[in-house]
């Protein structure tokens, strides 16, 4: 404890600090000193090897399987028209895969042709009858205005009559 106590006393601190300045130098000295290190490449790394040069072609891929195999997706479709079936792809079959935009039946038009002309007519006859109440509608508003100028001119008349009875009756 005493040399500690010693250290801080003021006559021993100038050579203390000197002691630490005179250190920290030389360890600065020793590592500026130092040798740099160089890296080399190891030459046990290196691996011999052989190369062959390919040349690409095209691989067909085939696949040999057993079983019973099952599409990920089942294709339901019902028709949305009524008609007889007058072509049926050749290759439609159950599995088969056929390309985009590839016709597999066609109808018979003959009674979608006459839905179709039927619908237009029925589509014709409501557009005719909405005409019809519109102009009902019309029709009715201006007899609105008409009986309500009506009502007006009878309020008119009715306390026209009502001061001419209470004029009579005084």
């Amino acid at each position: 404890m005493s040399f500690f106590k010693d250290l801080t006393q003021r006559r021993f601190f100038p050579v203390a600090l000197l002691a630490c300045i005179i250190i920290i130098a030389i360890a600065i000295a020793l590592v500026k000193l130092q040798p740099k290190m160089t890296h080399e490449p190891s030459a046990a790394l290196v691996t011999p090897v052989n190369i062959i040069e390919v040349k690409p072609f095209e691989v067909r891929p085939a696949i040999l399987g057993f079983g019973t195999v099952e599409p990920d997706i089942l294709l339901e479709s019902k028709s949305e028209v009524a008609g007889k079936i007058t072509y049926v792809h050749p290759q439609l079959r159950n599995g088969a895969i056929l390309p985009k935009d590839t016709v597999i039946i066609r109808i018979e038009q003959e009674d979608y042709q006459l839905a179709l002309q039927q619908a237009q007519a029925t589509a014709a006859s409501h557009r005719a009858q909405l005409r019809e109440v519109e102009l009902q509608k019309g029709n009715l508003q201006t007899e609105i205005k008409i009986v309500k100028k009506k009502l007006n001119l009878a309020k008119v008349e009715l306390s026209a009559l009502c001061e001419i009875q209470w004029v009579v009756e005084f």
